[in-house]
C-alpha cells in the first residue's frame, strides 16, 4: 500500500481537504492528534497506535505488488487553491534509493539524520540513504533544529550523513564545520545554496547539492562534491533518469544557453492524485523517447555546462520556492480571495537587503469593507502552514495596471515596515535585541512594541533571531517563543525575568546566565554602564555580564564617593554580593580602570584571586599636566551622548544644546541613553564633575597582579615603542606582567560597535586562558 504523511500541526481546514481528497482507507495516528482532530476526515477509519487495543489484530488484506503501484502520496502547493497529491511509484523509489547510497557513500556503518518532517519529500532521501544501506537512522528530540540545537545535535549523535537545506546550515555556528569530524556527507538541497557556505563547510568533507521537484521522486539530479570557491551546480541526472533544457519550441539548447529542465525516467510520478487534466499539463509525451514514454516540466530555468552539469537559472511561472518550500503563489490569492473584506489579492515573492525571498501580500478591500491586517494575518494562519504565511501584508486601494489593462507586478510598491508610532530601547538589554531584531528583518530600526511579526518576520526568520539571541545571552529559547513574545519589551523579559531592577541600579546585570566567573565592568567618568551591552555579542554567552554605575544616578540624593578608594570599596561589596570568592574579572575603562585598580588591590589585600584585569586605555595621572580649568556641566554630558552615537560634534556650533534636540537624535540612533530625562542629564553631569575631582587625588598602590592595557590609538604610524611606553606607565604600580593591544580608536569611541568588537574577541581570548 502507499503512504500519505499528514503533518499534525497543519491547520484543521487543510488536514480535512487532504484527507476528504485523498480518501484514504485507514489513518494512523496518537489519541491525541486523532481526538484534537475530531471530526476531521470524513468517513475514513482512524486507528491510534498508542490506545487502540485492536492495533495489533487489525486484519491487513494482500495484494500483488507491481513495480508501477503507488509508493507514497506527497501533497504540495496548488495554483487553483488546491493542493494537490504527488503520487510516486515503488519504481521511482528503487532507483532514486539506489542513487542515494551509490552517490552519497553510506554503508551499514553510517548514521543519518532525519532531519525533514514527513510531510515533506526531503524526509524519503533520509530513509532512502539510511534504509538502503542498513544505516542508522537518528530521529532528533522535538523541537526546531536550527543553530547551536542544530550544531548539538550533529555532534552528540555523531551524525556522518545529513541533508539541510541552506537556510538552517547558515544559522549553525561556523566554528562547528570544523568540529564536526565525524560528519562526513553533507547533502544541501530544497533551495539555492549561496556560494559562502562552501566555504565554511565544503573542506574536509563531501558536500553535495541535491536537486528535484516531487513529481520526479524527491531529487532528479544530484552534484559531484561541491569545492569551496567553485559553483555550485544542480548536478548531473540520478540513476533511470534523462533530464533536458529545451526552449518554448521544445530543441535542446545549446550549452550555456538557458532553456526550461524537463526529466523523465524512472523517478517519474504517476501523476496528480484524482486530477488528470492537471498531470495531462505537466507530464507530456516524450518527444524524445520510445512512444508511450512521458516527461515532465518542472518549469525551472537551467543551463548546461561545458562539464556537463546542470546550473539553476530561476523560474518560468509564478510557482515560487521559498526555504526548500516549493509554493503556487496563486493557493495563496484563493484563500486571501475567500476573506469578507478582500475584493482582490495578489502575493509575490520579493527579495530583502540579505538576498532572502519573503511573500509579501497587497490586497484590495472589498466595496465597502475595511482591511484589518491583523485579523486577516490570523484568518490566513488558520488555513495555511506557516511557510505559505506572507511576511507582509499592504492594503491598497487599487492595484496597478500596465497600459494594456494587466497586473504591472513591477509597480506593486515594497512594504513599508516603519511602525506608525515607535519607542525606542530602555534598558541595555531591550537596545541589543533592537539591534538582533533590525538585523534579521533588514531593518533600520525596530521599535521595542513592534511585533516581530508585523514588520516582517516569519517562521524561518525567527529561527535566526533564536540562534542570535541564544549566542548573545546564553538563553536557551524555541521559535515558540518568539511567538509568545513577539516584541522586544516581551521578549526581554523572558531573558531576564526581572521587570523590578533599575537601569541606574549601582549593580547592573547585562547578562546573568551562564556557568563560567563573571566579567565585571566598571563605569567610565560618566558613570553608566550601558555601553558595555555591546560586548555581549563578542564574550561568550557561557560568561555572565555586570556593570557597575556610580550612585547618584539612581537617587540623585545620594552622597557621592570622596575618593576611588571608597568607590573601590563600595563596587567590590557590590560584587562579592554576585560572586563570594575569585578569581575576579575586572574591566574598566577610563575612570573606570582606576576603579578597578583599586578594586583589584583591596581583593587581592583581602586573599582573593584576580583573573583578568583589563583597562581601557587610562593612565596613571601625570602631575605635570594643569588641572582643568571648569568641571564638566549638562551640556558635557549631552555631547558625551551624542559623541557615543557617532554624531558629528563638529556640526553642532557653539550654540548651548536643547535636550528635546539631543534626545530625537539619540531616538533617531535607536539608542538607550534617549530614556535618560533632563534631571538624569542633571545627575549624570554631577556624577561626571565629581569623577573628574576623584582622577586627581588618586594614587594607586602597587598591585602583584598582570594587567592588560588596551591602548586607543587610531593613527597607524604611531611607533610600537611609544605604544608600549603608554602601556608601561602602570609598570610603578604592577608588579605583575604589563600586556598591552591596540584598537583602532580614539579613547571616547572604544565601545562603539567596530572597536567594541575588537575589544571583545580580545577579552574572549584572554578569558579563555583564565579560570
Amino acid at each position: 500500500g502507499a503512504y500519505l504523511p499528514v503533518d499534525p500541526d497543519y491547520p484543521a481546514d487543510r488536514i480535512a481537504y487532504i484527507l476528504g481528497d485523498a480518501t484514504p482507507a485507514l489513518v494512523l495516528s496518537t489519541g491525541d492528534t486523532a481526538e484534537r482532530l475530531a471530526g476531521v476526515g470524513g468517513g475514513a477509519r482512524w486507528l491510534t497506535v498508542d490506545t487502540d487495543p485492536d492495533v495489533d489484530s487489525s486484519p491487513v488484506s494482500a495484494a500483488t505488488l507491481r513495480a508501477d503501484h503507488p509508493a507514497y502520496v506527497i501533497y504540495t502547493s496548488g495554483s487553483t487553491g488546491r493542493p494537490k497529491g504527488v503520487v510516486v511509484s515503488h519504481r521511482g523509489l528503487a532507483a532514486f534509493a539506489t542513487s542515494c547510497v551509490e552517490r552519497f557513500t553510506v554503508d551499514a556503518h553510517s548514521r543519518v539524520l532525519q532531519f525533514a518532517s514527513p510531510s515533506f519529500d526531503a524526509s524519503v532521501l533520509e530513509l532512502c540513504t539510511a534504509v538502503a544501506a542498513g544505516a542508522a537512522l537518528v530521529v532528533p528530540p522535538p523541537g526546531p533544529l536550527v543553530g547551536e540545537a542544530l550544531a548539538e545535535v550533529l555532534r552528540d549523535h555523531r551524525i556522518t550523513h545529513a541533508l539541510i537545506p541552506p537556510a538552517a546550515l547558515a544559522s549553525v555556528p561556523t566554528q562547528a564545520a570544523d568540529e564536526l569530524t565525524h560528519f562526513q556527507t553533507l547533502i544541501v538541497g530544497g533551495d539555492a545554496c549561496p556560494p559562502e557556505l562552501l566555504t565554511h563547510w565544503a573542506p574536509g568533507r563531501r558536500m553535495i547539492n541535491a536537486y528535484g521537484p516531487t513529481e520526479a521522486t524527491v531529487a532528479a539530479t544530484i552534484s559531484a562534491p561541491l569545492a569551496a570557491g567553485g559553483p555550485v551546480p544542480i548536478g548531473t541526472p540520478v540513476v533511470n533518469t534523462r533530464a533536458y533544457v529545451l526552449d518554448a519550441r521544445l530543441r535542446p539548447t545549446p550549452v550555456g544557453v538557458a532553456g526550461e529542465l524537463y526529466v523523465t525516467g524512472d523517478g517519474l510520478a504517476r501523476g496528480y492524485l484524482d486530477r488528470p487534466a492537471l498531470t495531462a499539463e505537466r507530464f507530456l509525451a516524450n518527444p524524445y523517447g520510445p512512444p508511450g514514454t512521458r516527461i515532465y516540466r518542472t518549469g525551472d530555468i537551467v543551463r548546461w555546462t561545458p562539464e556537463g552539469t546542470l546550473e539553476f537559472v530561476g523560474r518560468t511561472d509564478e510557482q515560487v520556492k521559498i526555504r526548500g518550500f516549493r509554493i503556487e503563489l496563486g493557493e495563496i490569492e484563493t484563500v486571501l480571495g475567500r476573506h469578507e473584506s478582500v475584493g482582490r489579492a495578489v502575493v509575490i515573492a520579493r527579495e530583502n537587503d540579505e538576498g532572502a525571498k519573503n511573500l509579501v501580500a497587497y490586497v484590495v478591500p472589498a466595496d465597502g469593507a475595511t482591511v484589518e491586517v491583523p485579523r486577516l494575518r490570523d484568518d490566513l494562519a488558520a488555513r495555511l502552514p506557516d511557510h505559505m504565511m506572507p511576511a507582509a501584508f499592504v492594503v491598497l486601494d487599487a492595484l496597478p495596471l500596465t497600459a494594456h489593462g494587466k497586473l504591472d507586478r513591477k509597480a506593486l510598491p515594497a512594504p513599508d515596515f516603519s511602525p506608525t508610532s515607535w519607542t525606542g530601547p530602555r534598558t541595555p538589554q531591550e537596545e541589543i535585541l533592537c539591534e538582533l531584531f533590525a538585523e534579521v528583518l533588514g531593518l533600520r530600526t525596530v521599535g521595542v512594541h513592534d511585533s516581530f511579526f508585523d514588520v516582517g518576520g516569519d517562521s524561518i526568520m525567527s529561527m535566526r533571531l533564536v540562534t542570535k539571541v541564544r549566542a548573545t545571552f546564553g538563553i536557551r529559547l524555541s521559535i515558540r517563543t518568539v511567538f509568545e513574545a513577539p516584541t522586544v519589551a516581551e521578549l526581554a523579559d523572558r531573558l531576564t525575568g526581572d521587570t523590578e531592577g533599575d537601569t541606574l541600579d549601582v549593580l547592573l546585570p547585562l547578562r546573568t546566565t551562564g556557568d563560567r566567573a563573571p566579567l565585571f565592568c566598571v563605569h567610565p567618568a560618566g558613570g553608566l554602564s550601558w555601553v558595555y551591552s555591546g560586548l555581549m555579542k563578542h564574550i561568550g554567552a557561557d560568561r555572565p555580564l555586570y556593570g557597575l554605575q556610580a550612585r547618584g544616578l539612581a537617587d540623585p540624593s545620594a552622597k557621592l564617593p570622596g575618593s576611588i578608594e571608597e568607590m573601590a570599596a563600595d563596587y567590590v561589596a557590590q560584587i562579592r554580593s554576585v560572586q563570594p570568592n575569585g578569581p575576579y574579572h575586572l574591566l574598566g575603562w577610563s575612570l573606570g580602570s582606576l576603579v578597578v585598580h583599586a578594586m583589584a588591590t583591596q581583593l587581592r589585600a583581602a586573599g582573593e584571586e584576580v583573573g583578568l584585569l583589563a583597562n581601557l586605555d587610562q593612565y596613571p595621572v601625570d602631575r605635570s599636566e594643569p588641572e582643568p580649568e571648569r568641571l564638566p556641566d549638562q551640556q558635557d554630558a549631552l555631547r558625551i551622548m551624542l559623541d557615543f552615537v557617532g554624531y558629528d560634534l563638529d556640526s553642532l556650533g557653539d550654540e548651548p544644546l536643547e535636550y528635546a534636540t539631543v534626545a530625537e537624535v539619540l531616538r533617531e540612533r535607536q539608542s538607550v541613553f534617549a530614556n535618560l530625562d533632563e534631571s538624569a542629564i542633571t545627575a549624570l553631569a554631577d556624577v561626571f564633575a565629581n569623577s573628574r575631582t576623584l582622577i586627581g587625588g588618586f594614587e594607586p598602590q602597587p598591585l602583584d597582579s598582570d594587567v592588560l592595557v588596551l591602548v586607543a590609538e587610531p593613527d597607524e604610524t604611531v611607533p610600537a615603542a611609544e605604544l608600549a611606553e603608554r602601556a608601561e606607565r602602570w609598570r610603578p604600580f604592577v608588579t605583575g606582567k604589563i600586556e598591552y593591544r591596540v584598537v583602532r580608536c580614539t579613547h571616547a569611541h572604544m565601545m562603539q560597535a567596530e572597536p567594541a568588537a575588537e575589544i571583545g574577541r580580545v577579552l574572549a581570548e584572554k578569558l579563555g586562558e583564565s579560570k
